[in-house]
């Protein structure tokens, strides 16, 4: 963003040190400084904050959650990534902001003790969007599949084979809570509302 009465500007930035198809999650820190991390077990930096805009190592770890990761008061929050933990949101307990002048050790991650995905058997997991809200306030959007669903809730989308019409009931779930610590530290979910 130009300060006051400066110009908008454009910068090209150089080809990152990983394939983009390699990227499993990344986030932007307060600072502006983008985290990537890919399949190679490391976490690299767009270090954007003394407009140096080159691609660094920063730390021989990875985020674990899946896609955009949120930085929030406590660090970034993200769905997880790991097929055990599916459906649980990570949050890193110590944020490490910085440059990529240095390697960073890895933040402390916490999963948390419940699930954020619907737990109904009725209903199958098709797809979910973490979106950060404010401040310790964050929205899950979270599509299911309906097996026995009502007519008013079929939704047509094109299918693979030649743009062919299929048939399947979905819903979108949207549950809005706040993160919070219990008293071991856990992670926990507070002022949870579902919305359909």
């Amino acid at each position: 963003m130009p300060e006051h009465s400066e110009p908008w500007g454009r910068q090209n930035f150089p080809f990152p040190p990983f394939n983009r198809l390699d990227v499993t999650s990344y986030g932007v820190q307060p600072n502006g400084c983008i985290l990537v991390s890919a399949k190679s077990g490391t976490t690299f930096i767009l270090d954007t904050k003394d407009k140096e805009y080159v691609w660094k190592s920063y730390g021989n770890w990875v985020l674990p959650f899946t896609g955009l990761g949120h930085y929030d008061t406590s660090g970034f929050v993200g769905l997880s990534k790991d097929p055990e933990t599916l459906g649980y949101l990570y949050c890193s307990t110590r944020a490490s902001i910085g440059t990529g002048d240095t390697l960073h050790p890895s933040p402390d991650f916490k999963c948390s003790k419940e699930k954020v995905f619907n737990k109904n058997p009725a209903e199958r997991h098709v797809s979910a969007t973490l979106l950060h809200m404010r401040p310790g306030k964050f929205c899950l959007a979270e599509c299911v599949s309906i097996d026995n669903g009502r007519a008013d809730q079929e939704l047509r989308e094109p299918g693979a084979a030649g743009g062919v019409p299929q048939c399947g009931c979905f819903m979108y779930r949207l549950k809005t809570f706040s993160l919070g610590y219990g008293a071991e530290r856990n992670l926990k979910l507070k002022n949870c509302r579902n919305r359909c």
